[in-house]
Parts: structure tokens; sequence; C-alpha cells
């Protein structure tokens, strides 16, 4: 039937275009609205109060990191010195996806001076829903205007992550 009318063949081609992108715009907004009830609950003051954040306010941040770990390496203090020598009035923090506020800081006591733009997800080992959510929070908390990730494993966290809570501006730097 195809080969003999090609009116058919894109006739169908565009239905089955116009059904797919359908289904995804529904699951889209569905999506959004899950994902922004549960981060509503999430935020509450329960869960502020068993995760602090920092003490900076959603709004104020320009730029969020995303590292595997903060344990001194080449990355890792590269990512310290963005913050360091950030402009003026210029917010950046970093979220390492391993280890917890605490624990990163009694490894690496220099992370003690940016304690309140450190923020650490205690990632298990493998693949973690449990830690892509707690990135979304944080990422949704924050707001930054940009999210800059360090490695292919930040990168998936940090890219998806990024994409759910509505951050358009992703940097990716893969290091040597």
């Amino acid at each position: 039937m195809y080969a003999t009318d090609p009116t058919m063949f894109i006739i169908s081609i565009v239905s089955v275009s116009l059904l797919s992108f359908t289904i995804i715009y529904i699951l889209h907004f569905f999506f959004n609205g899950v994902m922004d009830r549960l981060t509503s609950m999430f935020l509450s003051q329960r869960f502020k109060a068993s995760y602090p954040l920092s003490q900076a306010t959603p709004d104020q941040t320009d730029v969020v990191q995303v590292v595997q770990h903060l344990r001194p390496g080449g990355l890792e203090i590269l990512a310290l010195d963005l913050i360091e020598h950030a402009n003026q009035g210029r917010m950046v923090h970093i979220v390492s996806l391993e280890g917890g506020k605490n624990e990163l800081i009694k490894q690496w006591p220099k992370l003690r001076r940016y304690s309140n733009r450190i923020h650490g997800l205690g990632k298990p080992q493998g693949i973690s829903i449990t830690t892509l959510f707690k990135l979304y929070l944080v990422l949704k908390y924050l707001s930054p205007k940009a999210v800059h990730t360090h490695h292919i494993g930040p990168l998936l966290y940090g890219g998806f992550a990024s994409r759910i809570a509505g951050i358009r501006n992703l940097i990716h730097t893969e290091h040597d």
C-alpha cells in the first residue's frame, strides 16, 4: 500500500509523529506536576531541618558545580578555585554526590571555609534514584542560573536533575 501511495505513507508518518509528541507532552506535564508536589512536600520544614542546604536563599545562586566526591585532587581543587575566584557577589555552590557534608569537611579541612556552599548527598555505590532526587531538590531550592558538572557520573546525575528542575544552562568538563 505505501509503495504505491506515497501520500498515505506521509500521512501515517505525520499521524504517528503527532501522536508521539502528544503523549510526550502529556507525560511532561504530568511528570512536572508530580515533581512539583514532591518538591513542595520534601522542601517542608521537616526536610530542611533534617537536610540543611545552606544559608543561601533561593535565587541568589549563579552556578552549582556537581562532582563525584570532594577529596583533594585536580578537579576538586579546580572546583574550590572557582568558588574562591568567583566575582564578588556571585554565589557558587559545590554538590558532592558521594559523602555527607560533615564527612567531607572532616576528610578535607580546607572545605570548612566554604561550608555554607558545600552539599554532600551521601550517594551509595551503584546507581541511586534517591541521590538523583536529592540533587533535584538541591537544584530546585538553589535555582542556579547554570549547572557545571565534572566527569561522566556527575554529568548523568546533574544533567538529568537540572533538566527536570528547569535549569537550561548545563556546562560539562571532562577532566584528564
